[in-house]
């Protein structure tokens, strides 16, 4: 399963590329993403019609949290970092076949085509904003 994973990821790389040098998703690489990833593609290009992600970095841009939500939910996700709080990684979690959930692939996907906000937050508001997540792990 990690080489499957490892290669879905390698084929997103792909798509960043394919996007920087045409502007636009194209049909072929959108039938592959959805070939990989299945229903959960789905959800993701559901959310990011319905929702947001926003990237909230420090001035230096080093250290970043992400918050993908809309309407009905809101999750906080580490850049780069194949994890999310939400029952559908839970199924990715206990090995039901499934490479990642839809907050994760939808903030991928708005980095790709220039759809993540961003935010700035000094040293200090980067550090309550994570405690605050801690906070929540913790509950």
């Amino acid at each position: 399963m990690a080489l499957v994973r490892e290669l879905s990821f390698a084929l997103l790389n792909d798509a960043e590329e394919s996007y920087k040098q045409n502007g636009k998703f194209l049909e072929e690489v959108l039938q592959s993403l959805h070939d990989v990833f299945g229903e959960v593609f789905v959800k993701s290009a559901d959310f990011l019609e319905t929702g947001e992600v926003v990237r909230y970095e420090t001035p230096n841009a080093i250290r970043a949290v992400l918050k993908v939500g809309n309407k009905k939910e809101v999750y906080t996700l580490f850049d780069d970092i194949n994890f999310c709080h939400c029952g559908t990684f839970a199924r990715v979690l206990s090995g039901e076949g499934l490479l990642t959930c839809e907050h994760v692939l939808a903030a991928r996907l708005a980095r790709i085509s220039g759809r993540m906000k961003v935010n700035r937050l000094t040293d200090l508001q980067y550090v309550e904003f994570v405690s605050d997540l801690v906070d929540y792990i913790k509950e």
